[in-house]
């Protein structure tokens, strides 16, 4: 079967979910989720879906024309895409509704072949050009967490409730607690509105 199929019951059972994906676009080469974004890098470009699976659209603006994504890497709201035609990087900051070529220090016509990010920096590895690097901070926003800022969950495991405590003061009204399930689908979300929060757990399961 070509395409993505999709598991709600840990690999028991699986169904397609090609809604929106037909031809080349059911060869699909990569990944990504997103908060609630779900990206596919196929042989025709890029396609979001925001349900789970059940339909896709193209996200192709800025992207050459035939271009594939072999690889994704997502730092927070910002979605790299690493292309294996010999376009490079794009960047999108607004969940593919446009993509920025960040190719600034990679040789001419690279295919990327894969991504991944740290804390402070982007790798690309490359086909027969090995790896690359480029500081985060050249190409998106990068928040710093000073080492005397703690945050702490617990108990490990959790059961039925889980304390989130930190000392980041003036950042509490700013900040949310999300939690996912292994499918990337959002459960909870609620403010962190001090510095110490409990949540109770037990119906999410």
């Amino acid at each position: 079967m070509r395409g993505l199929i999709l598991s709600t019951n840990n690999g028991s059972n699986w169904t397609a979910v090609n809604n929106g994906l037909t031809g080349y676009t059911l060869q699909v080469w990569s990944l990504a989720i997103s908060d609630t974004n779900i990206f596919a890098g196929t042989w025709d470009g890029i396609f979001l879906s925001t349900v789970n699976g059940v339909s896709w659209t193209t996200v192709n603006n800025g992207l050459p024309v035939s271009t594939f994504p072999r690889s994704f890497a997502v730092y927070g709201t910002n979605i790299f895409a690493g292309t294996s035609d010999g376009s490079g990087v794009y960047l999108s900051t607004n969940n593919g509704g446009l993509w920025t070529a960040v190719n600034d220090g990679l040789p001419l016509y690279t295919q990327v072949e894969s991504l991944a990010i740290n804390s402070t920096d982007i790798f690309a590895g490359t086909w027969g050009r090995g790896v690359w690097k480029r500081p985060l901070s050249e190409l998106v926003s990068v928040n710093e967490i000073s080492q005397n800022n703690v945050i702490r969950v617990l108990p490990n495991p959790v059961k039925d409730n889980i304390i989130i405590q930190t000392n980041i003061k003036n950042k509490c009204k700013e900040s949310l607690i999300s939690i996912y399930d292994i499918q990337g689908q959002l459960l909870l979300q609620q403010p962190l509105l001090q510095e110490k929060t409990e949540l109770d757990i037990s119906k999410l399961a």
